[in-house]
């Protein structure tokens, strides 16, 4: 167990990561959009790419000669340039009853030219059936996404979701999702495979007359059950997150607060405590058309992970300036 945690404490910062810019935590499931016709398919496609700042800073931490972890004064910093590059695309189809189908690929890579531990990749794929009730819909969701971090294979999860979405004239929407998982990882991190059941669900308000083009609030709490039959690597989690979009300069501005909190079920290695985290981001977004079909994006993120044992703490900053263009 100790190689594991020595090995796998640098991903928790990735991990954190992914969770913002993969939407993991939070993730909003909306009704297909109809296209024009019966039986008539649509698609979109979208590419953006990102140039940055990172910077992720954690206690720092030993193997003692007896296999103990050993926690020493100051902070482990690891920063540099990072670049990014993300394309997504979908396919809807529709019939001649209420069922809808869609189809969807995102693929994220991000690198950095002297800071490898900052290496992330990942890609999901998933096909989603929707059927249509009135101003509901309910629908169901196969997932499969891989990830690596710091140029190595690190993940595989498989999931299905199940929501139901309601929506109202005035753009309004609440939904609801029950979304089952199981968790693979690579020889090094095997010992942290695990099943996951999540329940999770958002309220999107849309008040113009406040100026607000959006505002929406997600919730959800998670059970993670190791595989292995560690129950210091079991946990359970809750969390929540507001969003607000707003248009100002000519941009489309948006401000997202988030916090999780983890539980995890049992003592850690060499008598540690039982692990909790209180997991805190604040991230905002301005985006500028240049065209149609093409933007330019600032980002500014923060988040900070405080944790108990300190060994797990983590505080991940980044700025990023991207382009991006869409059909």
């Amino acid at each position: 167990m100790i190689a594991v945690f020595h090995r796998a404490r640098r991903c928790f910062g990735a991990l954190f990561f992914v969770a913002l810019s993969a939407t993991a935590v939070a993730q909003v499931t909306l009704p297909l959009s109809p296209p024009s016709s019966a039986n008539e398919a649509s698609g979109h496609v979208e590419a953006e790419f990102g140039q940055g700042w990172e910077r992720s800073t954690s206690p720092l931490v030993r193997v003692s000669p007896d296999g103990a972890l050993v926690q020493l004064p100051g902070l482990s910093k690891l920063s540099g340039p990072v670049s990014r590059l993300l394309v997504n695309g979908s396919r809807e189809w529709s019939t001649d009853g209420p069922l809808q189908f869609s189809a969807t690929a995102v693929s994220e890579v991000r690198w950095s030219p002297t800071a490898r531990d900052l290496d992330l990749a990942f890609a999901t794929a998933d096909f989603a059936a929707r059927w249509s009730f009135g101003s509901g819909s309910f629908g169901v969701s196969p997932s499969h996404m891989i990830l690596g971090v710091a140029g190595k294979s690190f993940r595989t999860t498989d999931s299905v979701r199940i929501d139901w979405t309601h929506t109202s004239g005035e753009g309004d929407l609440w939904s609801i999702r029950v979304e089952p998982a199981r968790y693979r990882h690579s020889s090094a991190f095997v010992d942290l495979n695990a099943d996951v059941l999540a329940v999770s669900g958002n309220k999107r308000w849309k008040l113009t007359d406040m100026g607000l083009d959006k505002l929406e609030f997600a919730w959800g709490v998670r059970r993670e059950r190791n595989r292995q039959g560690y129950a210091d690597l079991s946990n359970r989690g809750a969390h929540a997150s507001l969003e607000a979009v707003w248009p100002f300069v000519g941009a489309q501005w948006s401000a997202t607060l988030l916090l999780q909190l983890t539980r995890f079920d049992a003592a850690g290695p060499d008598g540690l405590p039982a692990r909790r985290d209180r997991f805190l981001s604040t991230d905002l977004t301005a985006e500028w058309p240049l065209s149609k079909t093409s933007f330019v994006r600032v980002n500014l993120s923060n988040a900070i992970n405080h944790a108990t044992p300190s060994l797990y703490e983590n505080h991940h900053r980044t700025i990023e300036i991207s382009v991006g263009a869409h059909w």
